[in-house]
């Protein structure tokens, strides 16, 4: 209990590695959503055409009408977010094409997995450094990494997976997102309030 308490303050004493580590759930939940666009652009529009065609003008007047409203609501209610994410995407494949799209939402997919992967190992005690009077009085039976025990894990071994078919989605072939949908399952303490976020 004491090495553990020693470990929060190390963290709190980190304020970057701090507010990552204890936003681990939002990071996976923004995985979730990206996952899920991802294979619904790949679904909807493969094979890709450079010109899909444009909204017409009153319908390109509700979506920015979407995204405005929505905006708003993010920024003064926090509320809204996901209508505006789905009046970008929207956007985003009217004006630049379906491509251009996968490749955004494909990059800010792999930056949020990272980041989730920090927070993942910041909740793992990874990066805590014990100081040198720590170590002399600690038993040698408990002297192994962490790095060892997550080396050895498979949820890491999941998550290395994962950016790694995001980063072959982005580089090889659009298919690779749809492998993304095999980790479409939310983690259960998301099922259980989903609209504490």
């Amino acid at each position: 209990m004491y090495n553990e308490m020693k470990w929060q303050k190390n963290l709190i004493d980190r304020p970057k590695l701090f507010f990552m580590s204890q936003n681990e759930a939002v990071w996976a939940l923004i995985a979730f959503y990206l996952a899920i666009t991802l294979n619904l652009l790949v679904a909807f529009f493969y094979p890709f055409e450079n010109d899909i065609g444009g909204l017409s003008d009153e319908l390109s007047l509700v979506v920015w009408a979407v995204m405005g409203i929505s905006f708003f609501m993010v920024v003064k209610v926090l509320r809204g977010y996901r209508a505006f994410a789905v009046a970008t995407v929207v956007r985003l494949v009217y004006s630049l094409g379906v491509v251009k799209t996968i490749w955004i939402i494909g990059i800010l997919q792999v930056v949020n997995k990272m980041i989730f992967l920090v927070a993942f190992l910041c909740n793992r005690g990874v990066f805590y450094k014990e100081s040198s009077s720590d170590e002399e009085n600690r038993p040698n039976q408990n002297r192994s990494s962490p790095w060892r025990a997550v080396f050895r894990d498979r949820e890491f071994a999941m998550h290395i997976s994962y950016i790694l078919l995001c980063l072959l989605g982005l580089c090889a072939h659009e298919f690779f997102f749809s492998l993304l949908a095999r980790r479409l399952s939310l983690p259960s303490s998301l099922l259980a309030s989903p609209f504490s976020l």
